[in-house]
């Protein structure tokens, strides 16, 4: 059967296929299928629907990629990025808090500064103009 107009031929994704598995095992990632679509320039849908035992083999290979895990940096690194993850968020935290109790504090300010601007208009006497009439 002759693919239709647009769609890559078999053995063109074969090829691709062969090159993503590669790709990824070498980044130490799990190939898709929205990988491969995407590789040969078409929706992935489209690559579901016309190469369903293509997207088959991708499964299968992701299963058994997720059955065997290995660790692409060692336990320690790992530790290290988990805790300096940590320290991050806690000083984002309190970080967050900080400019919490500052705008709080602004907000506070500046309706004294109202009420004190307020007080001395009507302790000197300053009449406030109002706006032109028409």
């Amino acid at each position: 059967m002759t693919p239709p107009s647009g769609l890559p031929t078999t053995a063109v994704v074969s090829v691709e296929l062969a090159a993503l598995l590669a790709e990824s095992a070498e980044r130490g990632v799990l190939p898709s299928a929205l990988a491969l679509a995407r590789r040969l320039g078409i929706a992935n849908t489209t690559l579901r629907r016309n190469f369903p035992e293509t997207v088959e083999v991708l499964t299968k290979h992701r299963q058994t990629d997720r059955s065997t895990p290995t660790l692409a940096a060692p336990p320690n690194h790992i530790q290290n990025l988990e805790l300096e993850n940590r320290k991050l968020r806690t000083r984002n935290r309190e970080l967050t808090e900080q400019v919490a109790l500052a705008s709080s504090q602004i907000q506070q300010l500046s309706l004294e500064a109202h009420q004190l601007r307020t007080e001395l208009h009507q302790r000197t006497a300053v009449a406030t103009i109002s706006s032109p009439r028409k």
